[in-house]
């Protein structure tokens, strides 16, 4: 992540590492303010926004149907 580590990371988007690593787990969802609060953090364009939080959902879903 950019050279940070996960606590790092977490602490700068107001989240706590479990938290930040239960989101990328994929047991809880991300906020949107902190989806743009990471996107921010990584450099991530907007337009980059649904592959790095959502292709893995719908492949899921796509799968189960």
């Amino acid at each position: 992540m950019r050279g940070l580590t996960q606590k790092e990371c977490a602490a700068k988007i107001g989240l706590s590492e479990g938290q930040l690593n239960r989101k990328l787990a994929g047991e809880y969802n991300f906020k949107q303010s902190e989806i743009h609060n990471l996107c921010d953090l990584l450099d991530i364009d907007a337009k980059e926004i649904g592959y790095y939080f959502f292709v893995l959902k719908v492949e899921k879903y796509q799968r189960q149907k």
